[in-house]
């Protein structure tokens, strides 16, 4: 591994573009044999930055049509808009000429400091200590290995950690704390967002900062990055607003 590359980042590589990219669906980022959501997106977002001229990535929806599994596959790219602050393209991952990811990723710039263009006036939940909260763990008996927790260290809140517990509260709700395993550098945090969001159920942004993100069906852009993301533990609460919706205060 070379200096400053991270595991998460072999695991996103993809070679070749600009209309076709391969890649490998990495065995480290799945739950059971099923790749985790946020790592595909993430392998799609690679792709597109490796077409439009843009270097971050701003917002990322993705249909997923069907499981992809572990091995080689085919990131098909497909520039959909060229602006001076805004690029957008679409990505289908495949494998044995079937298509299973439908990504879209809009890209533009971030700065290092930059402030939200809104925030919400609440702030994100108070929780307790980190050393007081439920981690997740890899391995489990009775329950298939989550190879992705290798490399996300999760904490839950215990209030609402019940399910995990066999002592369901009956309340959709989950909060807790969030970091990666080891910390990574800054080009993998950003590239690597969702991966994190998807494990936790939830946006997850720096602590300090505030927000609100909502998971909306897919094939809808997200709430867009708003910077850069920092180094060090992220907070994040998701509760069920109405049938099919919920909503995901962060900070």
């Amino acid at each position: 591994m070379a200096d400053g590359e991270h595991a998460f980042d072999l695991a996103t590589a993809v070679r070749g573009g600009p209309g076709s990219w391969k890649a490998t669906v990495d065995p480290g980022w799945t739950v059971g044999d099923r790749p985790n959501g946020g790592y595909l997106l993430a392998l799609a977002v690679r792709a597109a930055l490796g077409v439009v001229d843009q270097p971050h990535p701003l917002a990322v929806s993705g249909q997923f049509l069907a499981p992809p599994a572990v091995g080689p596959a085919e990131l098909k790219v497909v520039p959909l808009r060229a602006g001076r602050t805004l690029s957008t393209a679409r990505v289908t991952l495949v494998q044995d000429g079937r298509p299973l990811l439908e990504a879209l990723v809009s890209a533009g710039q971030l700065a290092a400091d930059g402030a939200p263009e809104w925030q919400r006036a609440s702030r994100p939940p108070d929780l307790p200590p980190v050393d007081e909260c439920l981690r997740g763990q890899p391995d489990v008996p009775g329950r298939v290995r989550v190879n992705i927790l290798d490399h996300l260290d999760i904490r839950l809140d215990p209030a609402t950690a019940g399910s995990f517990l066999g002592r369901p509260s009956g309340r959709l709700e989950m909060r807790g704390w969030a970091d990666r395993l080891p910390p990574w550098p800054a080009g993998a945090r950003l590239a690597g967002l969702r991966a994190p969001r998807s494990a936790l159920a939830g946006r997850l942004v720096r602590r300090g900062r505030r927000g609100v993100g909502r998971q909306r069906p897919p094939g809808r852009p997200g709430p867009p990055a708003r910077r850069r993301p920092a180094a060090g533990l992220a907070v994040g609460h998701v509760h069920r607003r109405s049938r099919g919706t919920a909503e995901c205060a962060t900070g």
